[in-house]
């Protein structure tokens, strides 16, 4: 996968919410003739930053990530974040019908903590995106979530 830079995956996104991780099913299902875990990942909407032209973000939004847990088995796949309920993200997505995907996977997710923001699973904010954003990358740990939603809604609105 080529790695866009935080414009491009902007601009890519279908929506980008912030919200609220409520609930995640994962599933076995064949692909292909090979057996696949997709996790759908259950997010309470709570602030649109960017939707479809002429369309309203649903309250309610589907995240289907590849990779979970059924049972005993387990699958993970590189790049793609795990959430947790509870968890309070920023996504930037692709709508796929009913469901959506993530732009970009674990680059196209982000952590709420508080009053700073970090990237999926609670690591630090990538110095692409950071300049990208305008803001020194020395103080990617720290950045405040209301700055980086602003500046992220700048950027969808470009």
């Amino acid at each position: 996968m080529v790695r866009k830079s935080l414009p491009e995956r902007v601009r890519a996104a279908d929506y980008i919410v912030q919200g609220t991780v409520i609930g995640q099913t994962s599933r076995l299902t064949r692909v292909r003739g090979l057996r696949m875990i997709y996790t759908d990942v259950r997010v309470r909407v709570s602030r649109s930053v960017k939707a479809l032209k002429g369309e309203a973000v649903p309250a309610e939004l589907t995240i289907r990530v590849p990779g979970g847990q059924v049972g005993r088995l387990l699958m993970t796949v590189s790049d793609m974040p795990r959430f947790a309920p509870g968890e309070h993200v920023v996504v930037l997505l692709r709508r796929r019908g009913s469901l959506c995907q993530l732009v970009q996977g674990s680059r196209g997710t982000y952590i709420l903590n508080h009053a700073s923001v970090s990237g999926a699973e609670g690591q630090p904010l990538p110095a692409e995106d950071m300049a990208s954003l305008g803001v020194p990358s020395d103080t990617a740990a720290a950045v405040a979530a209301s700055t980086f939603l602003q500046k992220l809604e700048a950027l969808a609105h470009e």
